[in-house]
């Protein structure tokens, strides 16, 4: 009986540290995860990728450039690529998302 209940504390254990990467790992990527409303500073109102539209309330990813996504749309573009699918923007250090000013 203690050996089963010490696997389950281990088990218990390994699924919350595994949250707890896969959700500063999407935040190390420029997202964060927040709740789809209307009136929040998200550019879109349906995921570019799968065209549905946002409900309210709904879980979703937004990047840095303002561009919202399902999180199981986005996900599996950010293993391939660096960059938001809507406008190309470079995901990573913020540097990378701050505009270039004109030495005219």
């Amino acid at each position: 009986i203690i050996t089963g209940c010490v696997i389950l504390v281990i088990a218990i254990c390994f699924y919350c540290c595994l949250r707890l990467l896969k959700r500063s790992g999407i935040r190390e990527l420029g997202y964060h995860k927040t709740k789809y409303e209307r009136s929040k500073n998200i550019l879109n109102e349906a995921c570019p990728v799968c065209l549905e539209d946002f409900m309210a309330k709904e879980s979703v990813l937004v990047s840095l450039c303002h561009h919202a996504f399902h999180d199981s749309c986005l996900l599996p573009w950010l293993r391939e690529n660096n960059k938001c699918p809507l406008c190309k923007t470079g995901i990573g250090a913020a540097t990378e998302h701050t505009p270039l000013t004109s030495t005219i």
